[in-house]
């Protein structure tokens, strides 16, 4: 016999969680820029950097999780109990990099937009 369960949609969510923060966290705006850029200039020269900023980044992502998993309290439960200016530390961090990160990617589309696609439909010939 099948039951069927209803969800909404705070609990789907809820069920990706962490994931998507490590997601999001791993893999970020300097992956898809900087890495790729520096990837191609210097080669393999760089690779001993890459493994000590991911060992670095580990036990952020380790605590946060094991965090969350003791006390049943969200990371920004953690902050709203540490105080105020916590939250607010955390909120313009995030606004910071989010900017950078979008504009970053925002360039990177543009970039690529405009080797694909050919000279007519380029935005350039739409003022002439």
């Amino acid at each position: 016999m099948q039951t069927e369960t209803t969800s909404s949609w705070k609990s789907k969510f809820s069920a990706l969680g962490l994931g998507i923060l490590m997601a999001s966290a791993a893999i970020g705006g300097s992956h898809i820029i900087a890495s790729t850029q520096a990837g191609a200039i210097y080669g393999w020269q760089l690779a001993i950097i890459i493994i000590l900023a991911n060992l670095f980044k580990y036990p952020f992502f380790r605590f946060g999780v094991q965090y969350t998993l003791d006390t049943g309290n969200t990371l920004l439960d953690g902050y709203r109990q540490k105080g105020k200016v916590y939250l607010w530390i955390f909120f313009l961090l995030n606004i910071f990099s989010t900017v950078i990160n979008m504009t970053a990617i925002s360039l990177l589309s543009a970039v690529i937009l405009n080797f694909v696609l050919p000279n007519d439909l380029h935005p350039k010939s739409w003022t002439k």
